[in-house]
């Protein structure tokens, strides 16, 4: 179980965006490999919406191959009444993304049949391979879609009758008459969600903080729906401050130890990358699409990776591809990258280090310039220095990763 802390609800709406958008990426999904994405409707999730929709018009995430189930939608409401959840996200999402319509499953609170339609969305969940990231948010009461206190922690898609908070809470969508607010409708189960591959829940706010208590630090409790992900292998729960007001302060700590370290060491492997581009544990946690947009701004990992083995084998014979200035971006921007962690880091030693290899670069450059019949670019300099500080940024980056471990851990 993780816990991501956020300064503010924008920013922990963002982060849920992210990594919504990296699943998705990650995933790869195609015409015969869709990505099945489980997602709530309230106020809570429509930041993270924006996020998605945005992502989505600047070209960095497509929900053609993907596919949706809501969590839950009232009884009784017709689909385009503007409270219904079918307008919500037909107005704040889908209409927004390239998504097939037939794609994105809501059900249906106007069926004949609600019983019938609940089993029909059961098994329409199976027939997709099940749900890989289920999105949800909860009450200030600790209900997930609208599993209310007292649910059954394994139940299924049914329909429930709502509590009078759940009603209260809601009239503000319906004018503040509490006759107009439906008192039933149609949801999934706890077991439902519990059934997804990988769970991530959003809480913000002071209002939900007791809740978020009850389904971090509390036992299991089914008049704490949330507090049943304890026992989920993959469970991410996604905060802003406010919603830790009730958290134990050492509490808060851990995570947001847990959390640094997460980022560091996410740093750390960016770092190293270019390193063991070739190693088959690379190749196996990268996308291929990676290796080919990088390589189309000119970073060439067959010479990179040939280079380096040269620089780390002494007994493996240099060749003149040293001065070979196609794979330029691989050792300048990774040892940039490691110098900047250095210094923020504090080990204001290393960053001489570089300071004194920048000159050194300098006088290289001018030296064979003098020596040579025809110019030498500053690529080929850069290029061959950056491979000359290789081990030092090795073993650098060694000493860091592990003192940093031992920190956290």
């Amino acid at each position: 179980m993780r816990l991501v802390i956020l300064d503010n609800y924008d920013l922990a709406s963002e982060w849920a965006a992210k990594y919504i958008c990296n699943r998705i990426i990650q995933f790869r999904p195609g015409q015969d490999r869709y990505f099945t994405l489980g997602l709530p409707t309230g106020s809570t999730p429509l930041g993270c919406y924006k996020k998605l929709i945005e992502y989505h018009k600047n070209g960095d995430l497509s929900f053609k191959y993907v596919k949706t189930f809501n969590m839950d939608e009232y009884v009784g409401l017709p689909r385009n009444h503007p409270e219904s959840y079918h307008s919500y996200m037909w107005n704040n999402f889908f209409k927004h993304i390239d998504i097939d319509p037939n794609n994105a499953h809501i059900l249906d609170g106007n069926a004949t049949d609600l019983q019938a339609e609940c089993d029909a969305f059961e098994k329409k969940i199976k027939e997709a391979g099940g749900i890989d990231l289920f999105v949800g948010g909860i009450g200030p009461d600790g209900h997930i879609a609208f599993n209310e206190p007292g649910s059954s922690l394994v139940s299924r898609t049914r329909l429930k009758t709502l509590a009078m908070d759940t009603i209260l809470a809601n009239a503000k969508y319906f004018d503040g008459d509490l006759s107009k607010v439906p008192t039933m409708a149609l949801t999934v189960g706890v077991g439902t969600v519990m059934d997804a591959r990988e769970v991530m829940i959003l809480i913000t706010g002071a209002h939900k903080a007791f809740a978020l208590y009850k389904a971090i630090e509390e036992g299991v409790n089914h008049m704490w729906t949330v507090s049943a992900f304890q026992q989920h292998p993959r469970t991410i729960f996604v905060c802003d401050e406010d919603a830790t007001l009730e958290l134990r302060v050492k509490t808060v700590k851990y995570f947001k130890g847990c959390q640094t370290w997460d980022n560091l060491t996410l740093t750390f492997t960016n770092l190293i990358t270019p390193l063991i581009i070739r190693s088959r544990l690379v190749m196996i946690l990268m996308p291929v699409e990676i290796f080919m947009d990088l390589e189309k701004l000119g970073i060439n990992f067959d010479h990179i990776w040939q280079k380096t083995l040269t620089v780390l084998n002494p007994m493996k014979p240099a060749d003149g591809s040293i001065m070979n200035e196609t794979d330029l971006t691989g050792p300048i921007l990774f040892c940039m990258a490691l110098g900047a962690t250095l210094l923020l880091a504090g080990k204001v030693q290393f960053g001489y280090v570089y300071g004194m290899s920048a000159i050194g670069c300098l006088g290289i450059h001018a030296l064979l310039n003098l020596m040579s019949s025809s110019g030498v670019s500053y690529g080929c300099v850069a290029s061959v220095l950056g491979y000359c500080l290789l081990p030092m940024v090795i073993l650098s980056s060694c000493a860091i990763f592990f003192s940093l471990q031992f920190h956290f851990c």
